[in-house]
């Protein structure tokens, strides 16, 4: 991960503060995620099925998000309906 010397300076070291860090979730290449074209489509069927069963969906208050390494995501997300 991230170990490009073009992009990085001492890319062989682990450095989970590297500023900047364009990250590639996916990636591409050798190194493409074989499973990425699965998630991606779940997710798509996920948020197509949850809006058409609740089409009054919509944000309730501010998203919350966590920045625990190495999972950054939504803590909270209110939604009603």
């Amino acid at each position: 991960m991230n170990r490009d010397p073009a992009k990085f300076t001492d890319p062989d070291r682990f450095d989970v503060g590297r500023v900047p860090n364009p990250h590639l979730a996916f990636t591409a290449g050798a190194h493409y995620c074989l499973g990425a074209p699965l998630a991606r489509l779940e997710a798509t069927i996920a948020l197509r099925e949850l809006l058409e069963r609740f089409p009054d969906l919509h944000l309730a208050g501010e998203p919350a998000w966590r920045s625990a390494f190495p999972l950054r995501g939504l803590g909270v997300l209110p939604v009603g309906w």
